[in-house]
């Protein structure tokens, strides 16, 4: 829930600009195009790495004060919850920079969000019945797989059916689809607003 807030507050950031043609006044007035969608990158990282610390803090604390509340116990549990804030975070800002990346890519607002909404579920959903085990390589499947627990019952099961991928590689097979992405998008921001 986090991460599709943040995304969809990245979104907007770009969104509104090209929804108003503002870009074309923020372009004008900045020397390099590359600077301005460098500084959306930044400005949504560090945005959504203090959104994301935060609500995953806060979250934290009323899980525990919801227990107590309860009038319940936890049982011991072995939680890094250094290893879990970055997890957290880490999927967030994933999101909102594949968010970024749409609304720069497609240049519509309506249809940014759409891609938002309906890629990472219904289309990797549908991909996944044709790649079964491999379908934990498609982008927002290996970004999932990121905070996936690690350990479940029915492990085995599952895991011949969907395939895993371990914290670490799913962080890399997101980040290469990301990487490549974003060096496409960037070479068409600066083809395409350039003609404007």
């Amino acid at each position: 829930t986090i991460s599709i807030f943040g995304a969809i507050i990245s979104l907007l950031l770009l969104a509104h600009e090209y929804r108003y043609n503002t870009i074309v006044d923020t372009l004008t007035a900045s020397n390099r195009r590359s600077k301005v969608l460098v500084s959306k990158i930044i400005a949504v990282m560090a945005y959504v790495f203090v959104f994301s610390l935060i609500v995953t803090a806060i979250a934290l604390g009323l899980m525990l004060a919801g227990v107590a509340a309860a009038g319940h116990s936890l049982p011991h549990q072995d939680i890094n919850y250094v290893v879990y804030l970055a997890k957290s975070v880490f999927l967030c800002e994933g999101y909102a920079l594949a968010a970024l990346l749409f609304i720069a890519l497609i240049r519509n607002q309506v249809g940014a969000l759409a891609v938002l909404f309906i890629l990472p579920n219904t289309v990797e959903g549908l991909l996944s019945l044709l790649l079964k085990h491999n379908s934990v390589y498609m982008p927002f499947t290996a970004l999932q797989q990121v905070v996936q627990s690690p350990v479940l019952a029915d492990a085995p099961k599952r895991l011949a059916d969907t395939g895993y991928l371990s914290p670490a590689k799913g962080a890399l097979v997101f980040l290469a689809y990301l990487t490549g992405s974003w060096i496409v998008t960037w070479y068409l921001f600066l083809r395409r607003d350039a003609m404007t």
